[in-house]
């Protein structure tokens, strides 16, 4: 090799080594790059991960400031009008029916339910709607679940209601509902039975991060898939039915029968041999039918009352846990347990003409103050407890005072059957009366006498003559003598009143000359003072 090829060599080694150290910058630039890159991406997904995201039937929506409310304990709230308006609800201020622009009340309104709720209140009240105000013992508990749209080729959901329009179901939750900065806000534990939603949320570091809520509606279109894997051929389309989904249960089917599974495993919870199956969310029940009677199988798959007893139930009281029986067409009373309370030997329980009396002071007509059943037997009315005891035999002609039933008979013909411990018979004449006589037009019907005047009252009827039934004391503490007892109500206050030989007689004072008073409270003495103030 000559000095020259030489030169040639070296410069070649050099311009290689050269090549070699620029490729190797590029390399490790590149390296950085995607490290930075990493990095970056590490970064992103842990500040995403740390933001609070909420998605409805899959979607991500925007959160306000004021949707969620934490409390002391770490407890979530949700702003109940601004997650009526994310699913599609309805939000009304006001008690449902009530027409009212309370604040601390609202109801809301989907196609199938109107959900009403309070402040500071451990229940709400749902009325489950069906337009054409039928059952669907005319029509198959289940058919095609999803239909097709044909124009716009879209699934929708053929969903029919079981119960009859408007029926009114109680529900007590845990916590009771908040009201901050004047708007309603409803516990994250009370989201699926409130708003009938299946919720999941997680959490990152500790904190809260993702909240995931879906409406039956989206839900339900996955469910015949959902059946299909588990085995069975159909899914229930009843509302009703469908509600179970945000307990995780869902009611499944062969084309005759019906049963439940649990949609976190795949268990079997109510064999698929009934007849037919409606969900209760109230009490998380299921009403199931077997040969044309019905039975009681709770969410665990407990039966609680076999379906081989009773050819109907309805709920009676949520609160109380009584159900409504019917057998051969007379009607009784049983508990949770399934224990008779009541025998089913009479024609009716609770109060028929519901729509003649105002709700203000009765949450039940068929269990008035949370313990007295009205009965009827042979056109008689009486009460019995909600322990089975006999109050009132049924020898009263109807319970409440009714501008339809106006018949009197002679005063001082006192009937053998008002109770004998009545105490007021030799006091009525020297009651206390108004100098005017009472008019036809300015009074309101009666069924309840409220606490505020000292006692529990149910006004009782019996040959046209009106007294009063204390539920405390547990006896006819008003004799059927009175032509009248009736409420007035004049600039928001309600007043009320017997009527005796065409006379008007204030009825809180009537009680308190005749020592009648058998509730005790700071309200009622309070009351009374004011009563005083304003006579003086």
């Amino acid at each position: 090799m000559n000095f020259e090829e030489s030169n040639q060599f070296v410069e070649q080694m050099e311009k290689n080594n050269r090549n070699k150290k620029s490729i190797l910058m590029v390399l490790m630039i590149c390296a950085i790059l995607v490290l930075i890159l990493i990095v970056a991406i590490i970064y992103m997904k842990q500040k995403d991960a740390q933001q609070l995201k909420m998605f409805v039937d899959d979607k991500q929506v925007s959160m306000s400031s004021t949707i969620l409310l934490q409390t002391k304990e770490g407890e979530y709230y949700v702003n109940a009008k601004e997650l009526a308006n994310l699913l599609g609800y309805s939000y009304q201020k006001g008690e449902y029916k009530n027409y009212t622009e309370d604040a601390q009340s609202c109801y809301l309104r989907t196609p199938y339910e109107i959900m009403s709720m309070n402040a500071n209140s451990n229940t709400i009240t749902k009325y489950i709607l069906n337009t054409e105000d039928s059952t669907t013992e005319d029509k198959p508990q289940s058919k095609d679940l999803i239909l097709i749209d044909e124009k716009t080729k879209e699934q929708k959901l053929n969903i029919v209601v079981d119960s009859k329009n408007e029926t009114e179901e109680i529900f007590t939750i845990q916590e009771p509902i908040q009201y901050v900065n004047d708007e309603l806000y409803i516990s994250f534990s009370e989201l699926p039975k409130v708003f009938s939603v299946q919720l999941s949320t997680s959490v990152y570091n500790g904190q809260l991060n993702r909240i995931k809520i879906n409406s039956i509606p989206k839900i339900a279109t996955t469910l015949p898939q959902i059946a299909t894997q588990l085995g069975y051929t159909q899914v229930s389309n009843l509302y009703e039915n469908l509600m179970a989904i945000s307990d995780h249960m869902l009611v499944v089917g062969d084309g005759s029968k019906y049963g439940v599974v649990s949609l976190k495993d795949g268990k079997e919870i109510i064999s698929l041999k009934y007849d037919k199956i409606v969900y209760h969310q109230n009490t998380d029940e299921f009403f199931v039918t077997a040969e044309n009677s019905v039975g009681i199988v709770d969410k665990s798959g407990n039966t609680i009352v076999k379906p081989t007893e009773y050819d109907s139930i309805a709920n009676l009281d949520e609160v109380n846990k009584l159900y409504l029986v019917q057998k051969d067409e007379k009607y009784g009373v049983i508990n949770r347990q399934g224990d008779t309370v009541v025998y089913a030997e009479y024609d009716s329980i609770g109060i028929e003409n519901t729509s003649e009396f105002s709700k203000e002071n009765i949450r039940n007509f068929q269990l008035l103050f949370d313990e007295c059943l009205p009965v009827n037997r042979d056109g008689k009315v009486g009460i019995i407890d909600i322990e089975g005891n006999e109050r009132l035999k049924c020898v009263y002609d109807a319970l409440g005072y009714t501008r339809n039933n106006t018949t009197t008979k002679p005063q001082g013909e006192q009937n053998e059957n008002d109770e004998e411990e009545t105490t007021t018979n030799t006091t009525t004449q020297n009651a206390t009366q108004t100098n005017e006589t009472s008019t036809t037009s300015d009074y309101d019907n009666l069924l309840t006498i409220p606490e505020s005047l000292g006692i529990k009252g149910i006004v009782v009827n019996l040959n046209g003559l009106y007294g009063i039934y204390d539920v405390v004391a547990k006896r006819l503490i008003v004799p059927c003598v009175y032509t009248k007892i009736y409420s007035k109500t004049r600039s928001g206050v309600t007043n009320y009143y017997l009527e005796f030989e065409e006379q008007e007689i204030d009825l809180r004072n009537f009680l308190q000359e005749n020592n009648l008073i058998s509730i005790k409270s700071s309200e009622n003495e309070e009351n009374n003072n004011m009563e005083n103030e304003n006579q003086e």
